[in-house]
This record gives C-alpha cells, structure tokens and sequence, in this order.
C-alpha cells in the first residue's frame, strides 16, 4: 500500500505556490508514485462551499501531513480546521501519525504562538525551514520513513457503506459513479465499491444526490438501507476529531457530555451517524422540546432530569414495572445512548445533577450560537471542535432538506 502524503495550505504568497509546486512534481515522479500518493484539494474552496466533506477525505485517508506555514496559512479557516483534525490524529495516536511544519518566509515560532494555530502545538514538533530544493530534499526524507497505516479513520464509514452496497450489481456501481465529478487519487489496493465509497462521501450533499438516485433504482425496495446511504453522506461534513472522539466520550466512566453550537436535532443526529460509522447499536434520544417547568418545592435540575427518564422510556419502551436505569445499565454494555437537548436553563450544577441521574447516557447541548462561553469544567463536559462557522448550520440543513427530497420522497 502506498504512504498517503496530505498537503495542509494556503497558497497564495509566491513562495508558498513555489514550495508547493514543487512538492507535487517530486511526488508526480514513477519512483515516488510507486511509493507515495498525493492527496491535496484542487478545488478553489469557499467558506459557503460544501468544503468540509472535500477536506475531510484527505484528513481521514492521510498517513501524514505535510503543513506549509505562510502568513496567510496563519490565518485561513481551512488551514485551522485542517489543523484541528490533524494534531488530534497526532495525539490520538501517540505520535504515529506525523505533522511536518514547514516555515515558510514570514513565519516563525514566535508569530506562530500569536496566531489561532497556537492550540495545535505545532511549534513543539520540529520544522523544517530552507530553500524550496531544502525543503523538498526535507520532506521527502521524513515522509520516507512513514508507513501506510493499516486502518485510518475514514474506513469505518466506507465499510459501512461497502457492506450496503454488496449485491448491487457493478454496471449500477459505474454508473453511479459517473454521476460524481471527484477522483479518488490513491487506491490502486482498493475494491470497486470502496473507490465508489470514497467519492460519494467527499463530494457533499449536492453532488452526491444524482448518484443516490441511481442506486435507487435498485435499493429502493429497501427503504432502511437507502436511509442509511443518505444519512452518511449527510454526515460526510462532520469533522474526524469529533468521529474518533465521540465514541471514546461515550465509553468514559464520568463527564459524558458534549456540546455542539448547533441549534437543530438534525445536526447532532449527523454527528451520532458518523461517530457511529452509520451502526445501529447507538439509541439516539431526541429531548430537545423538553418543556421543565419546576413548581413549589421543585428545583429546575430535577424535574429535568424526571422529563429526561420519561423520554429514555419511551424510546427503550419500557413498561411501567422495568426499572430504567438497570435496563440503561445493561443496554450500555453494548450500545449506546445519546440525549439531545438544548442547553438553555442548564449550568455546571444542573449539568452535575444529570449526570447523577443519568450516569449510563451521553448528553448531546444543542447551544445555538455558542458554546466556547458556556463556563463548564471539561472534566463534565467537552465542547466540539472545531465548531460551526457562522452560517454553516443552515447551510447544512438546507442540503440535508434537498438530498431527502430528491432521494428519499419517491420511496415514501
């Protein structure tokens, strides 16, 4: 298998286009194409752009990245969320994934640990700095010591996707395929339908569209499994730092809260489907039209908790005699169990008290807006990064309202 080399920039300044260039041509060679596969975005992103689901094919195949620090890379909001990904790959994973920053002019630690990049501890991994020819020479060096890892955090999604797919006959595949405009670069080692996985979860929602049209002509008898498709490309913008750590949080013995700047079910309901790779073994509560209004001799935290027991039931169907928690408790073995809920009303001793209730869910805060002011101790509660950009919720819902309407009304 070959190494796949990620390539994190902003090329705008000329000697960030030069560097840049030239490690593509040293990469572009039959010796280095024998060994290394290129994985760079060609598109001219746009904020507006359904650039998250392009970025993080990249971010979830790579087995290194390779970072060109310019001025402008200080600044560019893909870079950062590139970046987010990238060092909690390098954390999660003990150091086997590797960053290489590169200092272009204009760049150094100092002006590094100024920037929004300071969170990423890059200047605490060692750069390589230069000439172009130095720089190149440097890189190929480092990634020539990497290896192609043999699971990356992408494959549970293609899996997921290969194992509904197996069946529909290949001629269906192709055609499907041709529907999407976005080459997958590497995979001479992968099979028909991984290729096909790939693609239709880097392209977006939009363009992902025709081809699930065309399998639905023959997954349409299977309304379940034609769901799931959609549902995982809707969640193909959801970045894999929140994938991989998700599943961990959920596992945790205490603190299993997450908050999202997301005022929508839908959107945390994406987050659940990529976290768990489109697997049913996770129960997904939707408490987001909770109404607690507490009367005399009643604090706020418990009947809010009471209202979040009540949904819990419902959704396991418990009679009235099944004892909730011992149910949750043997459940949670095996499965999980997410509650979304606003945050409104809620703070740290509110927070505090679900959890005592609760102890065998993760809770999901829906904070609208915000969620990097909510004063609440990590060890109760991780906020989602990177977060929204501002007008990207709606974004997202609107695609995920028209894919469901192109793909799934006709099955109803």
């Amino acid at each position: 298998m070959t190494v796949r080399v990620f390539i994190s920039h902003s090329a705008k300044e000329t000697e960030a286009i030069d560097v840049q260039q030239a490690l593509v041509a040293a990469l572009d060679t039959p010796a280095s194409r024998a060994r290394f596969s290129l994985l760079m975005d060609k598109y001219a992103l746009e904020v507006g752009d359904a650039w998250r689901a392009r970025i993080n094919l990249w971010l979830g195949a790579c087995d290194v990245a390779v970072v060109l620090l310019s001025p402008q890379a200080l600044e560019s909001p893909f870079v950062l969320y590139e970046l987010s990904v990238l060092s909690y790959r390098c954390t999660a994973s003990s150091g086997a994934f590797r960053i290489l920053p590169v200092y272009l002019a204009g760049v150094d630690e100092a002006m590094l640990r100024k920037s929004r990049l300071d969170p990423m501890q890059l200047t605490e991994i060692q750069a390589l700095r230069g000439t172009t020819a130095q720089i190149v020479d440097g890189v190929l060096a480092e990634i020539t010591k990497c290896i192609a890892a043999p699971e990356r955090p992408i494959d549970r999604l293609v899996d997921t996707i290969r194992d509904r797919l197996a069946g529909v006959p290949a001629h269906v595949i192709d055609r499907a395929s041709q529907k999407l405009a976005l080459d997958v670069p590497w995979q001479p080692d992968a099979d028909r339908l991984g290729r096909f996985a790939l693609r239709l979860l880097s392209v977006g929602m939009d363009a992902a569209a025709p081809a699930l049209v065309e399998l639905r002509q023959v997954l349409g008898k299977d309304p379940d499994g034609m769901r799931q498709l959609v549902e995982l490309v809707a969640c193909s913008w959801v970045g894999f730092k929140a994938v991989e750590e998700l599943p961990l949080l959920t596992r945790a013995p205490r603190g299993r809260a997450v908050a999202l700047n997301a005022e929508a079910f839908d959107l945390a309901h994406m987050y659940k489907v990529a976290a768990s790779g489109g697997k049913d073994t996770w129960r997904f509560v939707n408490a987001t039209n909770i109404c607690a209004e507490p009367e005399a001799g009643q604090s706020f935290a418990s009947v809010l908790a009471k209202k979040i027991g009540e949904e819990l039931r419902k959704a396991l169907k418990l009679k009235a005699s099944e004892d909730l928690q011992a149910t949750l408790l043997k459940f949670g073995k095996h499965n999980v169990v997410l509650v979304a809920m606003r945050w409104e009303g809620v703070d740290e001793v509110v927070l505090e008290h679900l959890q005592s209730v609760h102890p065998h869910v993760t809770f999901f805060f829906l904070t609208g807006q915000t969620a990097e002011d909510i004063p609440i101790d990590e060890r109760l509660m991780r906020l989602i990064v990177p977060p929204l950009q501002s007008g990207e919720e709606q974004r997202v819902l609107d695609e995920y309202e028209s894919l469901d309407m192109n793909v799934m009304l006709p099955l109803r």
